[in-house]
């Protein structure tokens, strides 16, 4: 059998979406912010990639809210 492939929790997605959009950043702006490929950021809204503890972190630096906030909006999300 071979294992899935594990997507993002869309939720995380959504905050990290909202939270920038919100913002009126870019992702390509994020990304410069927080030193990583625009790639990267487009992959984590997607729902492509698992951000780690770290990735949440580093997510919320960029974006100048706490990590908690994005795990509250997330799980605000999943909630409703």
């Amino acid at each position: 059998m071979t294992p899935m492939k594990r997507r993002t929790q869309p939720d995380m997605a959504f905050a990290v979406t909202v939270v920038r959009q919100a913002q009126g950043l870019s992702q390509a702006r994020l990304a410069q912010v927080i030193e990583m490929p625009r790639q990267w950021v487009t992959r984590i809204e997607s729902g492509r990639y698992d951000p780690t503890i770290a990735s949440v972190h580093k997510l919320a630096k960029g974006l100048k809210v706490s990590a908690r906030t994005l795990v509250c909006i997330s799980e605000a999300r999943r909630a409703a």
